[in-house]
């Protein structure tokens, strides 16, 4: 998914005088704030569905890169334009894990606690929750944890592609029976909390660990045949 955000970061610095401009403006009721958020999220959302069907098929029509990444950045700019709109906090989490996804980072990790700590607990409004469950996009997951949820994930991701696997077991052990796996469509999640986990225990020479996860995990996703397998693989000593 890197590729698909490669300018963001030129487009960035180009953003601020677009922000000021803005907010010079009357600021519209708010009512108006969700028609402007719904408008601006379906763009970000229909140009990243297109770039994800890009990549299985090159010859695909659809949004340029400039405009994928132009997208993001005015979804991000809703949160800073209307601070007291409902969905102001929707376009900030999305940003920063948009961001995050191009370019993972303990800095972007740090930023984005920082939000959470002002909206502890929260998690994305239905009216948004629902569109990205329904876009069957890779980024359906994000609808299915609280924030504070997210930036475990983030630092269990990031810890295990460092090999930090101690830190990484920490993380997305702390939330591994709290996200809503049942909602991800792409069941995606289910692989980003629990694959890591098993790989960390093997890496540590945590041979009983790892087999209870895999049990574990074999037990909440009986149709995941490759939890199944793994597990298959741990009992017989064939791993």
């Amino acid at each position: 998914m890197k590729g698909i955000f490669g300018l963001l970061a030129m487009l960035y610095l180009l953003a601020g005088p677009m922000v000021q401009l803005r907010a010079e403006n009357a600021e519209p009721s708010l009512e108006d704030h969700r028609e402007i958020f719904e408008q601006r999220f379906t763009k970000f959302l229909n140009c990243f569905k297109f770039a994800e069907a890009k990549l299985q098929n090159p010859a695909a029509q659809g949004c340029s890169e400039n405009e994928q990444t132009a997208n993001v950045v005015s979804l991000g700019e809703f949160s800073r334009e209307f601070p007291s709109s409902r969905f102001s906090d929707d376009a900030a989490y999305l940003e920063n894990q948009i961001l995050f996804i191009a370019a993972p980072s303990h800095d972007r990790i740090e930023k984005f606690d920082s939000f959470v700590q002002q909206h502890p607990g929260a998690k994305l409004e239905d009216y948004t929750a629902q569109q990205l469950l329904g876009s069957q996009s890779s980024l359906a997951y994000l609808a299915c944890m609280s924030y504070p949820e997210a930036v475990h994930l983030m630092r269990g991701n990031l810890a295990f592609d460092e090999n930090d696997y101690k830190t990484a077991i920490g993380e997305l052990s702390s939330i591994k029976d709290k996200v809503d796996y049942g909602r991800d469509p792409t069941r995606q999640l289910e692989k980003m909390v629990y694959l890591p986990l098993v790989i960390a225990y093997g890496k540590l020479g945590q041979g009983d660990e790892r087999k209870a996860i895999l049990r574990e995990a074999a037990g909440k996703f009986p149709d995941n045949a490759t939890f199944a397998k793994l597990l298959q693989k741990a009992l017989t000593g064939s791993q």
